[in-house]
């Protein structure tokens, strides 16, 4: 398999590539885990209330960051993040991220959850809330460009 773009089958399994060939399989395993959950049932759930939704994680201010967010619910009031961010094939470094009230186009500034940090383009994180709670305003996921959090690299709303 080449490293294009186009010969990925969708950005779940280009995540999945970078996270095998970045030998951190426990994030390949949780992304997994993210699809299997997410397959189940049909329309991304099944008959235990088992959900994954899909965002992308859009560049911003010319960075040339981009990625996806995964978001499985694993139980009441527990969801599971998966982030994978890179650019031009890899992210090094750690980005500090959080989850902001609005959307990317628009954010208040009130940060609602802070994440653990990205570190090597990848985090992975159990957060104590559901995803309908997620969807009960409009919420943007924030990747910053460091500690200051003045300078936004990549953002992705999370309606």
């Amino acid at each position: 398999m080449s490293d294009s773009p186009s010969s990925h089958s969708s950005p779940r399994a280009a995540i999945l590539e970078r996270a095998t060939s970045a030998r951190l399989p426990w994030v390949a395993l949780l992304g997994v885990l993210a699809l299997f959950l997410g397959s189940c049932g049909g329309g991304g759930s099944d008959s235990v209330g088992l959900e994954t939704k899909q965002f992308d994680l859009k560049e911003v201010n010319d960075s040339g960051f981009a990625g996806e967010v995964l978001l499985t619910t694993v139980g009441d009031n527990r969801t599971v993040i998966v982030v994978g961010l890179g650019r031009n094939g890899a992210a090094e470094g750690d980005f500090p991220v959080a989850i902001h009230d609005g959307t990317c186009a628009g954010l208040s500034g009130n940060e609602v959850i802070g994440l653990n940090p990205l570190r090597s383009g990848f985090l992975s994180q159990e957060l104590s809330s559901s995803l309908k709670a997620l969807g009960e305003r409009d919420h943007a996921l924030i990747v910053f460009q460091s500690e200051e959090r003045s300078v936004y690299v990549a953002c992705a709303d999370l309606p």
